[in-house]
């Protein structure tokens, strides 16, 4: 989020390398796949083991007002997405119109 804020390039190694599954999550790749689709020129390099992620930010464009979909990993509820979205559209170019399908409750959010 910080990334995207500031236009400053992420790079974090070493993601969970010491856990028995490394790497990042499902539900974690698919909250970067949701931000590239609400921006322009974003990019999310993971390398092969997702032990590594190269972020680079793009504009905060909200898709030119146009309507996006995604559908949410059902890992984590919307909450989690909407928690990072919230706070990026308020910064963005033109009125965010998003359409999240995917779980709306679980114990973690």
């Amino acid at each position: 989020m910080l990334s995207l804020l500031s236009g400053r390039q992420v790079i974090i190694k070493e993601i969970r390398s010491d856990a028995t599954n490394p790497g990042l999550l499902a539900y974690e790749i698919d909250l970067l796949k949701l931000l590239e689709k609400i921006t322009n020129g974003t990019t999310s390099v993971i390398n092969k083991t997702g032990t590594k992620l190269n972020f680079k930010p793009g504009i905060i464009d909200c898709a030119d007002g146009l309507q996006v979909e995604h559908e949410c990993s059902l890992e984590r509820s919307i909450t989690y997405y909407l928690e990072v979205v919230s706070v990026i559209a308020i910064f963005g170019k033109t009125d965010l119109w998003l359409e999240l399908t995917g779980n709306t409750d679980d114990h973690m959010d």
